[in-house]
């Protein structure tokens, strides 16, 4: 048995390190060609079954930096068009690219004042979201408000309310309909739907409430055997 799993092992190790050649390989293809893009990716694939495959490695800071620019680029232009959108999501997918490439310790390089511009594109798409927010939880339209203030929260755990306005956004339905039921004396319905709301506003005292007044007295009374079989 240790010898078949020692086999399969060396097997695998042999698998990895030829599928990292051909990777490597098809990705100096492909940049030969200039397709520097998809030469990258290859070269990240052989790093992926190899981690220290240093032609891989070497190829791909080269190559890398090049896509990373090319996201930099796509990003610099959304912000100086203001699609603050858009422009907050290019610069995550390059940090994106960055963190990928740091695990293989790999640095492709950022300048810092693309930080600022981000920071300036997002302060201006959390603003409108946190609007749409509050609208929509204005309209009682509590799935959409919270759906925006998740992603507010994605982008920006601390900003604003955007947490106690999620916890409004989630509970306050189920706390109405809790208080629906106890007014049409569904007291066990009541209770349940108040178990959901995490101590929310009065749920603790009404869920109380609701238990009293679901509970049912249950007598019991003496058995007598009318048979000859005992119990």
């Amino acid at each position: 048995m240790k010898k078949i799993l020692l086999l399969l092992s060396v097997s695998i190790v042999l698998l990895a390190c030829t599928g990292s050649k051909k990777m490597y390989k098809k990705g100096v293809a492909f940049e030969q060609q200039g397709m520097y893009a998809e030469a990258a990716s290859y070269y990240l694939n052989a790093l992926q079954r190899k981690n220290n495959n240093i032609d891989a490695a070497i190829a791909f800071k080269r190559t890398g930096q090049l896509v990373m620019d090319d996201y930099l680029a796509d990003f610099f232009k959304l912000h100086n068009i203001s699609q603050h959108k858009e422009a907050v999501y290019s610069y995550l997918k390059a940090i994106e690219y960055q963190t990928t490439a740091s695990r293989y310790s790999i640095q492709l390089d950022i300048p810092a004042y693309y930080f600022d511009y981000y920071n300036q594109d997002l302060e201006v798409f959390l603003d409108n979201l946190y609007q749409k927010a509050i609208s929509h939880l204005d309209k009682e339209k509590f799935d959409a408000g919270t759906s925006i203030l998740e992603e507010i929260i994605s982008l920006k755990p601390n900003y604003k309310d955007a947490s106690e306005l999620k916890t409004f956004a989630r509970l306050e339905p189920i706390y109405r309909k809790a208080n629906k039921a106890l007014d049409q004396k569904k007291y066990r319905k009541a209770y349940y739907l108040f178990q959901k709301t995490d101590s929310y506003k009065e749920t603790d005292k009404l869920m109380a409430h609701a238990l009293k007044e679901g509970q049912y007295p249950i007598a019991m009374l003496a058995f007598e055997n009318a048979t000859n079989v005992k119990n």
